[in-house]
């Protein structure tokens, strides 16, 4: 199944950085930059806290969550809370968004389709099957010049499918981002 989404917006004015905040602001500031919506979930980590949120990104429905470390906003993600029967329509919904930001914010730095098992890499009508087991992998990434990075991926294991668009302060290492991943 093929589906076209007419209007989605990816937010992101040239001073916020994710959705209307701003790196470094805390939790109290971000809180009252959802303008009177309250979190689903407040999770505490060992890296830091987590404001979880749901809405829509387009027609989308979403988990939106910001991630803070010392009450300082670092990362901020978009998790498709769609669930499709036809594991082909994530990766029609992440060529959609991908395509979204890319007019946006022109070419990614990074544009890569991995294989990690070649097993279903012939037969396209398998490629959903082949992200939801882990054998597949889509993910692009651009850098921003005002100090964001925009990373979307679809991944998938144990016959789940997940995508994420993730904003990260460009401030911060790799291994800053990892334990928010798929939260």
């Amino acid at each position: 199944m093929i589906f076209s989404i007419l209007a989605i917006e990816i937010p992101m004015s040239v001073t916020a950085q994710f959705r209307d905040a701003k790196w470094g602001w805390p939790k109290g500031v971000v809180r009252q930059s959802e303008k009177g919506v309250h979190p689903l979930e407040q999770v505490k980590t060992g890296y830091g806290d987590v404001l979880i949120y749901k809405g829509k990104l387009g027609l989308y429905d979403v988990s939106y969550l910001y991630g803070f470390r010392n009450d300082s906003l670092f990362i901020g993600e978009y998790i498709l809370e769609e669930h499709y029967i036809n594991e082909n329509n994530y990766i029609s919904a992440y060529d959609d968004i991908k395509e979204r930001l890319y007019t946006k914010y022109g070419n990614p730095i990074l544009d890569d389709i991995v294989w990690k098992h070649t097993l279903y890499q012939d037969i396209k009508k398998n490629w959903g099957m082949a992200v939801s087991l882990g054998h597949l992998y889509y993910h692009a990434l651009w850098e921003l010049e005002h100090r964001t990075n925009i990373e979307i991926k679809l991944q998938g294991q144990n016959g789940i499918c997940q995508l994420i668009i993730s904003y990260t302060d460009g401030k911060n290492t790799l291994s800053n981002k990892q334990p928010y991943e798929g939260l």
